[in-house]
Formats: structure tokens, C-alpha cells, sequence
């Protein structure tokens, strides 16, 4: 005789991998990778400048051990001492570099409490709400370098190639200087949601 038992019912794992719980994950792993980019780039700047500061003023004094009455050579570099010293006090690299390796910090410790939360409406109320915390601090967005940091996470997570946001090599290169090109993402961004596409930046 046949059972007339209901079949049990499957049981779903809901993890930080799925909808809407992957949102919140994946913005805080983009948030991690764009300041690490940041924080790099800032501190590359910061010791170019040093040494060219120390090439230049090493040049300085040779110049004038070599020949005091040839003193054009030290004029010139000492010029651009002056020039590059004050850039860094205007633009301040090293504390752009070590701001935004403080917030990577913070959102590498949010990725743990992640890891330690379950994942139910209480627990992503509460990474929304550390997030926003973090948010606050933050400078305005290199929006490019983010665009760059969605990329890098969805290939972690395994995305398709076809998911990743199709930046240009300059905007890839060039990006911390300013944005350029966005009407064609706009146009792409346009298409993938026609296509029925999630847009994994919108975390």
C-alpha cells in the first residue's frame, strides 16, 4: 500500500551567499579590496616623492662639490625640492594611505563578524547597520577604483566573465585621476538590466 505521508520537505541552507544576505557580503569585500587599492596608491606616491626628494637634493650638493661656481644645476633641483615637499603638504599621500588601510582594517574585521553571524533578518540587520558605521568615515569614492573593486570580487566569488564590468585598459590604469568613460558603462549597465542581470554594485 502506497503511503499517504506528505514528503518531507527539503531544507534550504540560507547562508551569506544567498539573496539578499550576499548583498551585504559582497559589499563589504568590495569595500576592502577598493581601500586596499586606495591605500596602495597613495603610498606609492608618497615614496616616489621621497625619493626623488633624495635624488634631487643628493644631485644638489654633488653639483656644488663638483664645481661651486656651477651652482645652476643645485638651483634647479633644489626648486624642485621645494616643489615636491610642498605637494605632499598639500596633498598629504601618506595620510590619504593610512586613512584608507584603517577602513580596510575595519572592514576586514566586519568580514569576520560576517563569518561569525548567522544569516537571518536580525544578523544582516546588524552588518547594514556596522557598515553604515564604517561608511561614515569614508572619503568620497574613486568611482572607477570601486568599479575595479566590484570586478576583483565577483571574480573571487567565481562570477562569469560576462558579470564583470567591462572597464577599458585607461580606466583600469587611469582611474585614480578622475572618471572618464562612464556613458558607455551607463549603456552596458542598461543592457545587462534588459537582459535580466543583477548588478552586484548596487549592494
Amino acid at each position: 500500500m502506497a503511503s499517504t505521508e506528505p514528503p518531507a520537505p527539503q531544507e534550504t541552507t540560507v547562508s551569506w551567499d544567498t539573496v539578499p544576505y550576499h548583498h551585504a557580503a559582497f559589499a563589504v569585500g568590495k569595500s576592502r579590496r577598493y581601500h586596499e587599492m586606495m591605500a596602495n596608491f597613495h603610498e606609492q606616491i608618497a615614496n616616489a616623492i621621497t625619493w626623488m626628494n633624495i635624488i634631487l637634493s643628493s644631485t644638489a650638493l654633488l653639483s656644488l662639490f663638483g664645481d661651486p661656481k656651477s651652482t645652476t644645476v643645485a638651483k634647479i633641483c633644489s626648486g624642485l625640492v621645494v616643489v615636491l615637499s610642498a605637494s605632499e603638504k598639500t596633498f598629504k599621500p601618506l595620510s590619504k594611505s593610512r586613512h584608507h588601510d584603517g577602513l580596510r582594517r575595519r572592514f576586514i574585521d566586519l568580514a569576520i563578524i560576517i563569518e561569525k553571524t548567522p544569516a537571518n533578518p536580525k544578523g544582516l540587520e546588524k552588518i547594514k547597520a556596522k557598515r553604515l558605521e564604517i561608511e561614515k568615515d569614508e572619503r568620497p569614492v574613486c568611482r572607477l577604483i570601486d568599479l575595479i573593486a566590484v570586478n576583483e570580487e565577483m571574480g573571487a566569488r567565481g562570477y562569469p566573465q560576462d558579470d564583470l564590468i567591462p572597464l577599458s585598459w585607461m580606466q583600469r590604469h587611469f582611474g585614480y585621476f578622475g572618471e572618464f568613460g562612464m556613458a558607455r558603462l551607463e549603456r552596458w549597465r542598461e543592457q545587462q538590466r534588459l537582459k535580466g542581470r543583477v548588478d552586484r554594485n548596487s549592494a
